[in-house]
């Protein structure tokens, strides 16, 4: 780095700064290898269990789940469980709960057979109106207006204006 500073040959700044930049990569690398290393440790040694879990919720999203119940699943004490599920999802329990039950009311919302108040029990919801709260809270929009944008859009159905 001294000589290219030394010699300052065209565009050696930008020169002296990528070889700044890739020191310091390596010295952070090196100081922060042993949380790297632990960090990894943990990820791994809670992939079974956390695959497990999402499989469940997935499987049972529609049933009356609680934090408690996955908690005794996956054999870890609520805190544990809540800081191990966040880092691998991304989102609290109940949010993650959440965003795939709306998910599948965006699709059965589609089928018009089925009313808003049948697409709230079967995706789990208890009460149409918390539904229709939380729907919207996510959507931006009520589960009845999404259903009527949703037919209005379906390929070979006549527009209504």
């Amino acid at each position: 780095m001294l000589a290219e500073y030394e010699r300052r040959s065209p565009f050696f700044q930008i020169v002296l700064k990528s070889n700044l930049l890739l020191l310091l990569s390596m010295l952070i690398r090196e100081i922060n290898k042993d949380l790297v290393q632990e960090g990894y440790e943990k990820t791994e040694k809670y992939r079974s269990i956390m695959t497990g879990v999402i499989d469940y919720i997935h499987a049972a999203y529609h049933e009356d789940l609680h934090l408690d119940t996955l908690c005794s699943l996956a054999k870890l004490s609520r805190s544990t469980f809540c800081s191990i599920f966040k880092a691998w999802t991304g989102k609290t329990f109940n949010r993650y709960l959440a965003d795939l039950r709306i998910f599948h009311a965006l699709t059965m919302l589609k089928q018009p057979e089925l009313s808003v108040t049948d697409v709230c029990y079967a995706i789990g919801f208890n009460e149409l109106s918390y539904f229709c709260r939380i729907f919207k809270k996510y959507t931006g929009i009520s589960p009845t207006s999404y259903r009527k944008q949703a037919i209005q859009q379906e390929p070979g159905t006549p527009r209504i204006r």
